[in-house]
């Protein structure tokens, strides 16, 4: 249930924080969400120093932002219709 609605939330482009206490509830919530997990960041330990967090984080940014930018490359680099199409205009 909760990863249907992290998936919708997603889906619309929009964000969510979920907190648990229990670690295997994150590990079963990544698991269910399969490959859209890569746009989830998971920080399962309290006990994390700084840079234990960070580096993570910095990561996740980064493969996000990445993935935002292929994607708006794909957008453009394709023309809005073929020749033919725009022959029949």
């Amino acid at each position: 249930m909760i990863a249907n609605v992290i998936a919708n939330i997603l889906e619309k482009g929009k964000t969510a924080l979920v907190a648990s206490q229990k670690k295997a509830a994150l590990d079963v919530l990544k698991k269910r969400l399969g490959k859209i997990s890569k746009f989830v960041f998971f920080a399962q330990n309290s006990d994390m120093s700084k840079r234990e967090f960070y580096e993570p984080l910095q990561d996740f940014i980064s493969t996000f932002e990445n993935y935002r930018r292929d994607i708006t490359e794909k957008i453009y680099s394709k023309p809005l219709m073929s020749k033919e199409e725009f022959q029949m205009l």
